[in-house]
């Protein structure tokens, strides 16, 4: 398919002059395509793929946007020395090809610990669509994986050393067992996707047991960039992760706890008051980590301490206008004195009355705690953890 044909397919309000014109300026800046070959572009060396086309297709094998390729009689067909994904990556990569902008969504082509997944270290993945790959147990050690996308893929166990992940798309990615250390152009907004119509970020959390690990490197990491902010942000996903963990504990059966403390040769009476007790436990833990993450977001979040404190002040205040604990027990002045005992001023200019001095005290109290959990969250958010 030549130039021309391909700016009528997709600008079809252009007239058949205004064609020709920008196509002759696209040819002299990029060159003609080739006939019968494979015209995807590459942005980076200014040229285009010119493999043979797939049966059926105007694009190659690896630039065809079809799952129908995965087959094994396909892969056969096109490339005639294989007809698995995984030789036939590995072979154009050892033969220096360029997989960038490479449509690989959905490619189950790892395979495990001891086979070891499918090689594509110095790979050129610049723009390629990995998203639901499977990947695992394989190596991406010096990819270039700038602009690639790999939401919901898998790569767990993967080597990731000296990877270029610029502008990558890692939302909802399956990580286990790897490492951040030597990696390049990693950021919070790799992370980044949309649960139902929420924006958020994060890896896939499905197995906080592996994704908790995950979360602590990438803290380590961000710390050793200078990114702080995006450290917080793993931060917090990293405590979601253990409470995630506790209630799992707190569902957890006796079951558990007979596999966990066989060994000790304890009698049944034993494992379940040691079941009872562990219970009791992770619902105390539980509801800390709930409290913590709602107060002051596990020390990531100073905003949420601030809302905290007005809720605070405003239900104190509606406590004493309601109970007259002050002679003047209008809203707008029961206010006032719960902003004044809140932050623990003391002007003196109203008390309370003699049987609620003690709920006054526990308000002085909390503002205190409130303000040190303030200072804590906002100290962890401007200050490098190094």
């Amino acid at each position: 398919m030549n130039l021309l044909n391909l700016l009528r397919k997709y600008y079809s309000s252009i007239t058949t002059v205004d064609y020709r014109k920008l196509a002759n300026r696209l040819s002299e800046f990029w060159g003609n395509p080739p006939e019968n070959r494979c015209c995807y572009h590459y942005s980076l060396t200014n040229s285009y793929c010119g493999r043979k086309l797939l049966r059926g297709s105007d694009m190659c094998f690896w630039h065809s946007k079809t799952q129908e390729k995965y087959k094994a009689d396909i892969i056969r067909e096109y490339f005639g020395f294989a007809d698995n994904l995984k030789d036939v990556i590995e072979k154009e990569i050892s033969n220096k090809g360029s997989l960038e902008g490479a449509y690989l969504s959905g490619a189950s082509i790892e395979e495990n610990f001891f086979g070891g997944g499918v090689n594509l270290s110095n790979a050129n993945l610049y723009k390629a669509d990995l998203s639901r790959s499977h990947l695992s147990y394989g190596s991406l050690s010096s990819a270039n994986l700038g602009n690639a996308n790999l939401e919901s893929s898998y790569l767990s166990y993967v080597d990731l050393n000296n990877a270029d992940f610029t502008g990558t798309r890692l939302f909802n990615v399956k990580f286990s067992n790897n490492d951040f250390t030597t990696v390049k152009g990693l950021s919070k907004n790799n992370f980044f996707g949309w649960n139902n119509f929420l924006p958020v970020y994060r890896i896939l959390e499905k197995y906080p047991e592996q994704s908790q690990p995950i979360y602590r490197k990438l803290i380590k990491y961000f710390s050793n960039e200078g990114n702080i902010d995006d450290a917080s942000w793993a931060a917090f996903r990293e405590r979601i992760q253990y409470r995630k963990l506790l209630y799992k504990d707190f569902k957890g059966g006796l079951s558990i706890i007979l596999i966990k403390y066989l060994h000790r040769n304890y009698n049944l009476l034993q494992f379940i008051i040691l079941w009872i007790l562990i219970k009791i436990k992770s619902f105390f833990q539980l509801i800390f980590s709930y409290a913590c993450s709602l107060v002051f977001g596990y020390g990531e979040k100073p905003f949420r301490v601030i809302i905290t404190s007005m809720i605070t002040i405003v239900i104190y205040a509606f406590i004493y206008s309601y109970f007259d604990v002050i002679k003047e027990s209008d809203f707008h002045t029961s206010l006032y004195f719960s902003i004044v005992t809140f932050t623990t001023l003391g002007y003196g200019d109203l008390l309370p009355k003699k049987q609620f001095r003690l709920l006054t005290g526990t308000e002085a109290l909390t503002g205190i705690v409130l303000t040190g959990l303030f200072l804590f969250t906002l100290s962890r958010r401007t200050v490098s953890r190094n």
